[in-house]
């Protein structure tokens, strides 16, 4: 694991929900908010324009606080798939998302330990490495870094398999919102290449990065 201290200065993220950005270097992207539910707040976003479809639900587990409340952003026109459960079989393919992802039962803290990301870390690392939309990548980018004095979670990986004929890329970044592990995932499964592919890990991890310098507690 690679550990990284960036010093940044703060970023004004303009949070109306659904505007389009104007800057040139966010060009086919937009800020939005989404409520958290019991009462995590607000998570400011940038994603892509090409994300048409917002969803929300809970995806139940046979243990009791083992659940998660998932919102996941993609486009329209390929399939809507909801996780839930104890197992389930993921999408094969046509797979393009951003799912944020926190636990179903939370306790608000006003402050928690760094240590908390560390060794989430760890978890999600050892969790990509089984993952279908990640493990047939053997060099895992992984790192943790400061931002604005919180740690964050980064993990990156890119892959194309030569028997499927198919692309699998993963953006996978966490952090800190009032004391509890908030996941923030890119996913892309396509056998296509085009520019949404060949420029999704640089984009989405600087849509992350924005994620990063402007939430968090």
């Amino acid at each position: 694991m690679r550990i990284a201290l960036i010093i940044l200065s703060v970023l004004t993220i303009t949070s109306c929900t659904s505007k389009v950005v104007k800057d040139s270097t966010h060009a086919n992207s937009r800020d939005t908010t989404i409520l958290l539910k019991d009462a995590l707040g607000q998570l400011k976003l940038t994603i892509p324009n090409r994300y048409d479809t917002f969803l929300v639900w809970t995806q139940r587990s046979d243990c009791g606080s083992c659940g998660t409340e998932r919102y996941r952003f993609q486009r329209k026109r390929l399939p809507i798939f909801k996780e839930s459960g104890f197992y389930w079989y993921d999408l094969k393919d046509s797979i393009d998302q951003l799912t944020i992802i926190h636990p179903q039962y939370i306790i608000v803290r006003d402050s928690a330990s760094t240590d908390i990301i560390k060794d989430h870390h760890k978890k999600m690392l050892i969790k990509a490495k089984s993952d279908p939309m990640v493990y047939r990548d053997k060099n895992i980018f992984d790192t943790l870094l400061l931002i604005n004095g919180r740690w964050n979670s980064l993990i990156i990986a890119s892959s194309y398999d030569t028997l499927t004929r198919q692309y699998s890329k993963a953006v996978w970044g966490a952090l800190l919102q009032k004391g509890n592990i908030i996941n923030i995932q890119f996913s892309l499964l396509t056998k296509i290449k085009d520019s949404t592919n060949e420029n999704f890990i640089n984009n989405s991890r600087q849509q992350i990065m924005r994620i990063f310098q402007g939430n968090g507690t």
